[in-house]
């Protein structure tokens, strides 16, 4: 009887009741290049980021920037695709491959764009540089 009940509700529901979860899609975040330095005297690296991305299924992907509500782009129903970021930073920005189940965002791969700074030469360095065995 219990069974039979469960069968009735699964039909009205639309067979939603025993919907199974999609399994999470594998897939890979690339970026081009990894590194961007500060050069001397500025205090911000200034770079054009190319976001490369592709999965095993054909599903709706979004490309995050760290600390963006808001998605850079967007795709449906596609397994690969190409974004170009200009970007201004002081510091590592991180990107986000998501993957939007049903209204549910997935995370599903980060890639990293590290920001360096050029340090100024220590003046003793430069004093090291004269030979041992130079007198003046």
């Amino acid at each position: 009887m219990r069974f039979r009940a469960l069968v009735v509700a699964s039909l009205l529901l639309g067979g939603h009741a025993f919907a199974q979860p999609q399994p999470k899609p594998q897939a890979e975040l690339e970026i081009s290049p990894r590194l961007c330095i500060v050069p001397r005297g500025e205090q911000e690296c200034r770079v054009d980021v190319e976001l490369r991305w592709h999965a095993e299924q054909k599903q709706a992907y979004c490309v995050y920037k760290q600390q963006l509500e808001q998605a850079l782009q967007c795709w449906s129903e596609v397994a690969f695709g190409e974004l170009l970021d200009a970007l201004i930073a002081r510091s590592d920005t991180r990107y986000r491959l998501v993957w939007d189940d049903d209204g549910k965002l997935v995370a599903l791969d980060e890639a990293v764009l590290k920001v360096v700074s050029v340090v100024p030469e220590d003046r003793r360095r430069q004093r090291r540089r004269r030979h041992v065995w130079s007198v003046f």
